[in-house]
């Protein structure tokens, strides 16, 4: 029986037949005993990896290699660790070419959408040195 079916009961499951199933067939995907129901191959689960942009250099990764930067909602700008603190964020990619270009040319101001005052800068700087570039360098 297959569940979740139109008028709310279960349906029997069908094997396919006709176009489908000699399509299915002929491509190698198809095999006795499959789990084929109307029509449909039940497909391998992807999981979604979440992409994120440089404000820096523009290149998209996976979220987890970036550093996010956010301006709090007291308007304090941070690096955030966790990637969850509350607030706008702004993602640096551990090039130092890129942490130049976001801190100090202003690439972190424009995606954070507020200025970002000396001292600040000179605690992501910081930031930067301590947890990006020293494990990056000790990694090699």
């Amino acid at each position: 029986m297959v569940p979740g079916a139109a008028g709310g009961g279960a349906v029997p499951a069908e094997p396919a037949t006709g176009a489908i199933a000699a399509a299915a067939a002929n491509s190698g995907d198809f095999h006795p005993g499959d789990n084929f129901h109307w029509g449909y191959i039940d497909l391998p689960k992807t999981r979604h990896i979440p992409e994120r942009k440089c404000v820096a250099c523009g290149q998209k990764t996976d979220k987890r290699s970036l550093t996010r930067i956010v301006r709090t909602p007291e308007g304090a700008v941070l690096a955030d660790a966790t990637g969850k603190a509350n607030g706008r964020g702004a993602y640096l990619c551990a090039a130092a070419a890129c942490w130049e270009k976001g801190v100090r040319r202003g690439g972190l101001e424009r995606g954070l959408k507020t200025a970002i005052p000396g001292r600040e800068r000179q605690l992501l700087l910081d930031y930067y040195r301590e947890q990006v570039a020293e494990p990056a360098a000790l990694e090699q």
